[in-house]
């Protein structure tokens, strides 16, 4: 038995949140201790300015949430990133080679009482040889002993919390497009646009993507904001509302962003800067209920065209209708069969109803000149 736990726990799951969401709900997790006011963003994360070779002093407040005591670790990483450009933490066996080396706790390993929290200090010390920009870390936040058993899997819970370090020097701010997928589904268009940081800091990105009609009528639009992380590729997944009518529309996104030196959360002088992505033409299915409606107004136009049509023929032909007078023999069948049209418009055009008799010197009117009987030749 202790053979098949000991296998368990080895392949266990390690499940990372955001501590500061942690230490609001009934868990354990952290937050900043000591937040700038003039940077709501320090209320979640550890935003810092290091000179390299030189040492600064922070505080994280370890919180638990819970109704009993808690033995929790604590201990700093190495920053990750996830699929799609997104920022994560390293695990604890994955050792550190930049910023997790740089941060040093006062306690790794802290008691915390029910519904209580704990101050622990720490230091970053950056090196001598770091290189300017951005550099990211975490401190981490893991109950010792909190090892759960569900459907035969170990699942362990730990909370980190971002540490980013600007070391000042050349810094550049900078922001590509890459790309622009669009995948069609049966009620919603799934646009991703993908952007490149070329820059040396990470900057807080507004997203917008649109999608117009060919007459440049929005048709859907969406905002949000990302961090796109220093020298990363990220793409995100938009769901926008799919045109009910379908056909052709322009897809497109931009991405605006404070262009000026400004480090994460500060707001003074920003310079604001809207580069435009790509855009594609894209056909749309048009929704079942759309496609009926158009499919009967085809049909409708169809069947107008053909009927106009043949009224303007009808109309021209009229016009080159002359008299007839109509013998003892006539009758609307054999005069229409003479013109080669249908008796029933022969009737319609003059008015001649049912039961349709014509009387012998009636005049009439009939396509064309009326023809002349041909006069037998006389013996001279």
């Amino acid at each position: 038995m202790r053979n098949v736990l000991a296998g368990l726990l080895a392949i266990g799951i390690v499940l990372a949140m955001p501590a500061a969401a942690f230490a609001e709900s009934g868990s354990i997790g952290g937050r900043p201790a000591q937040p700038d006011p003039s940077n709501a963003r320090t209320k979640s994360i550890f935003v810092k300015t290091i000179t390299p070779g030189t040492t600064v002093d922070d505080v994280v407040e370890v919180v638990n949430n819970t109704n009993v005591k808690k033995t929790i670790a604590v201990y700093a990483t190495d920053s990750v990133v996830s699929s799609g450009g997104a920022f994560a933490c390293a695990q604890m066996a994955d050792g550190s080679n930049s910023v997790g080396k740089w941060i040093t706790l006062s306690q790794n390993s802290i008691e915390v009482p029910a519904y209580g929290s704990i101050k622990v200090p720490f230091t970053i010390t950056a090196p001598s040889n770091a290189e300017p920009g951005e550099q990211n870390g975490c401190i981490n936040i893991q109950e010792e002993k909190n090892t759960e058993f569900q459907s035969g899997v170990a699942l362990s819970f730990r909370t980190a919390i971002r540490v980013a370090i600007l070391i000042p020097g050349d810094i550049k701010k900078e922001i590509t497009p890459q790309g622009l997928a669009i995948v069609e589904k049966s009620d919603k268009l799934v646009v991703s646009p993908s952007i490149k940081n070329t820059g040396n800091v990470s900057v807080d990105a507004d997203i917008t993507t649109v999608v117009r009609s060919l007459f440049g009528t929005v048709q859907s639009t969406q905002t949000s904001t990302f961090p796109v992380l220093r020298g990363e590729l990220t793409n995100w997944n938009f769901e926008m509302g799919k045109p009910f009518w379908g056909g052709l529309y322009n897809v497109s996104f931009s991405a605006t962003y404070d262009a000026s030196t400004n480090f994460i959360g500060d707001t003074t002088d920003k310079e604001l800067k809207t580069i435009d992505g790509q855009t594609k033409l894209l056909f749309v299915t048009p929704s079942l209920a759309a496609f009926l409606i158009e499919f009967i107004i085809f049909v409708g136009i169809i069947v107008g065209a053909y009927f106009l049509y043949r009224y303007l023929v009808h109309k021209k032909n009229v016009k080159t209708w002359g008299d007839y007078k109509v013998k003892p023999s006539d009758n609307l069948e054999v005069i229409a069969s003479k013109k080669a049209i249908g008796w029933k418009l022969l009737a319609r055009e003059n008015g001649i109803k049912a039961p349709y008799i014509l009387q012998a010197d009636q005049i009439i009117k009939v396509p064309g000149k009326p023809h002349a009987k041909k006069q037998p030749k006389t013996k001279q």
